[in-house]
């Protein structure tokens, strides 16, 4: 099996819509590329090693790459500030520092990511939280306050909105892939920032 992993914001530069479009769909990739996957896939099937599997699906995807231009940069800064201070993100220092207001900062977020800036911010700190979750009993109120909650309500009601369940009951739920995207040798961009 082989697969492509996109920071939450590049898939765009590859993809002409909007990933907001994307957002609760399933779909082929020939769906998005149309007979050129299907050559790709082909390609790749019958290329021998991993090495050669790679750099086919990098040469194909540097032909669909668009050109890089200043919402490129701007949504660049936003993510990895984001991913950076995930306990502390603050749109307001990111709308400074890029010179944009909120509501252009909120159409790029749709366009590149495919939700708010809001919500990519809950999110990842919603992930955040299993980093101190899997601590060894940790107390929901510090856990509140080492991922940058207001209390431990607000921490209850955006875990419970994001997962369906409470902390203390998803804990006790055995969810394998938690640790998982912890992992350093799995590379994940929340390990990574």
């Amino acid at each position: 099996m082989l697969g492509i992993r996109f920071y939450p914001h590049t898939a765009h530069y590859f993809i002409k819509e909007g990933m907001a479009v994307f957002n609760d769909e399933v779909l082929h990739p020939a769906d998005l590329f149309g007979s050129d996957f299907l050559t790709l896939s082909d390609q790749v099937f019958n290329a021998p090693g991993m090495a050669k599997k790679v750099a086919i699906l990098e040469s194909f995807l540097i032909t669909k790459l668009d050109s890089i231009g200043t919402k490129h940069q701007i949504i660049d800064h936003a993510v990895k500030n984001i991913l950076t201070h995930k306990n502390r993100s603050d749109l307001n220092s990111i709308l400074i520092d890029c010179g944009i207001s909120a509501r252009y900062l909120q159409k790029l977020f749709l366009q590149f990511v495919g939700i708010s800036p809001k919500m990519f911010i809950k999110i990842i700190r919603f992930q955040n939280t299993f980093k101190y979750l899997m601590q060894q009993e940790p107390t929901l109120t510090s856990v509140a306050y080492d991922c940058g909650y207001f209390d431990q309500s607000h921490f209850i009601r955006d875990f419970k909105l994001l997962s369906g369940a409470c902390p203390t009951r998803f804990l006790a739920e055995n969810h394998p892939y938690n640790s998982f995207f912890l992992q350093e040798s799995n590379r994940s961009y929340l390990f990574d920032y």
